[in-house]
């Protein structure tokens, strides 16, 4: 598995879309962490379970906007 710091300093050989779009899923990525660790812990296992997978799925829905911003963008970029 490569580090993010070494990903970082591959980035210099991808598009701009592509890096655009690689920094805002790592922003993505690290707000999904810090609010799934602070999710509030009960002793109801599947009451933490679920607390804890709403914004993993809140993650997942501003993933998916995101890839479709860029491929828009992308699309947009070869039609003119």
């Amino acid at each position: 598995m490569i580090a993010r710091g070494e990903n970082i300093m591959n980035m210099c050989r991808l598009s701009n879309n592509t890096r655009d779009y690689v920094e805002q899923y790592h922003c993505i990525l690290d707000e999904m962490i810090r609010n799934m660790n602070c999710a509030e812990l009960t002793d109801s296992l599947s009451g933490s379970f679920i607390t804890q997978m709403i914004p993993h799925h809140r993650a997942a829905i501003e993933m998916s906007k995101n890839h479709v911003r860029i491929i828009i963008s992308t699309a947009t970029l070869c039609v003119r």
